[in-house]
């Protein structure tokens, strides 16, 4: 089940990003590791932002770029993976689509991390464009892509 996640939801928040196997897919090398498990309070205290959960498994953060359009930042527990990441990510951007104004969600990925690639075309986004060396990692610049969906167009 999705819901809008709330203030007191952030230790679940913090939980998830803050995972061992999704902080550092998720971070650059000049992230402060302070941040790791605060990740869920600044979010929830930021204006405009919406984050999803998805029970225990997932967690969505939608920030605003302008009056249509979001970026999303995805966070995915292994237990989640798979084709129940997949319907929780679908499920996700349905909400998004039935319970606000946006009208395009985008998301950037560093081109190292091939899984969120995958799971964001079989999500229904599509490969927008690339920003060469724009993320920085173990020290090496990656290129990154960025995907979109746009209500309506799944």
């Amino acid at each position: 089940m999705i819901r809008q996640a709330t203030l007191e939801d952030a230790l679940i928040v913090d939980r998830i990003f803050g995972d061992p196997v999704v902080w550092p897919l998720l971070m650059d090398d000049n992230t402060p590791a302070s941040l790791r498990w605060r990740v869920g309070t600044g979010l929830l205290e930021s204006p405009g932002v919406i984050v999803l959960l998805c029970e225990d498994y997932a967690t969505f953060a939608l920030v605003p770029c302008n009056s249509i359009m979001w970026d999303v930042h995805t966070a995915i527990l292994p237990a989640a993976r798979g084709q129940l990441g997949i319907d929780i990510g679908r499920n996700s951007v349905q909400w998004v689509w039935d319970n606000t104004g946006c009208m395009k969600i985008i998301s950037w990925i560093p081109d190292f991390n091939r899984a969120a690639i995958l799971y964001a075309l079989k999500c229904g986004f599509k490969k927008e464009g690339k920003v060469t060396k724009s993320f920085l990692k173990g020290g090496r610049l990656y290129d990154q892509y960025v995907v979109g969906i746009e209500r309506g167009v799944e």
